[in-house]
């Protein structure tokens, strides 16, 4: 089902037209299938959160996010939901997708490189994963996003204390990485050394 959200529903979504942006706060939608209103509007960025302590789900379907946007979009964020289902090649027609942000935001399906696809990987430039409990991360999810400069892991403790691999050698145009409360206390030598064009790490010894 197509939800449409009119331009003011009392402080739950905006159209903001100077800046081209839809925000949705503390909503109960379990889709991202909506289109604004007027249909004039076009949207850049989209932004929607949950109530923290509620943890609404959400369902990420391919072709049922904000469609007839899909070339315009270049900013999606996504705060406080637990998404229960996530289609690979998510995010395949998002043409100029430049920057995609979870925060606080739980996954039932398990992120992976189809999700984070090839098609992805040629736009996207930053990328943020933010207290996810992605304890056990597996650094290969990020192959393929070649011109990746920005990634933040914020926030996943990891339970070994350390990744268990080296972050991939297709990450090398990666310029700024935050690790922050992440438990790294026992990291490999080596878990960094692909990462050629970085300018910036962010991981205090002590979290």
């Amino acid at each position: 089902m197509l939800l449409r959200v009119f331009e003011n529903i009392g402080d739950t979504c905006r159209c903001y037209f100077d800046i081209k942006l839809l925000l949705c706060n503390f909503v109960k939608f379990q889709t991202l299938n909506i289109r604004p209103i007027p249909g004039n509007f076009t949207i850049e960025k989209f932004s929607i959160s949950g109530h923290s302590k509620k943890n609404e789900t959400l369902t990420l379907e391919k072709g049922k996010i904000l469609p007839g946007n899909e070339e315009t979009i270049n900013d999606i964020t996504i705060f406080s939901r637990k998404i229960i289902k996530i289609d690979e090649n998510i995010f395949d027609n998002f043409t100029s997708l430049k920057s995609l942000g979870f925060f606080q935001t739980t996954f039932e399906t398990s992120l992976n490189e189809n999700i984070l696809s090839e098609k992805l990987g040629k736009v996207l430039i930053s990328l943020e994963l933010e207290n996810a409990e992605m304890t056990l991360m597996n650094l290969s999810i990020f192959k393929n996003l070649v011109n990746l400069e920005n990634l933040s892991l914020k926030g996943n403790e990891q339970k070994n204390g350390k990744f268990n691999e080296k972050f991939p050698q297709s990450l090398s145009n990666l310029k700024n990485l935050t690790l922050n409360f992440c438990n790294l206390t026992d990291l490999n030598d080596d878990t960094f050394e692909h990462l050629k064009s970085l300018e910036t790490l962010h991981m205090p010894k002590y979290d």
